[in-house]
């Protein structure tokens, strides 16, 4: 794989003044990458699908690795999640 393709440290994360979840990321040059994932921190409607809190989450971190990915043109297979309080992690 490119260098440039990688994707590691994957977060979503609460911000407080907004209210969706923002997942963020470093890219194969090290640059750290955030993203908000539209995906409604307290659950609800998204993209016409009625969310609860815990399922909003579980999607904001789907998104947010699709977002990652897409920005960096890598495809990885692999995913790991942890919970870190207020963040979501995800490793290869």
């Amino acid at each position: 794989m490119n260098k440039g393709n990688e994707v590691k440290n994957m977060i979503i994360c609460r911000e407080r003044l907004s209210p969706f979840w923002i997942g963020q990321w470093t890219d194969g040059r090290g640059r750290r990458r955030r993203r908000s994932t539209k995906v409604p921190v307290r659950g609800g409607v998204y993209r016409g699908e009625r969310l609860t809190a815990g399922q909003a989450e579980r999607r904001a971190l789907m998104v947010a690795w699709d977002l990652a990915r897409k920005q960096a043109g890598a495809v990885v297979s692999s995913r790991r999640a942890t919970a870190l309080g207020n963040a979501v992690a995800i490793y290869d």
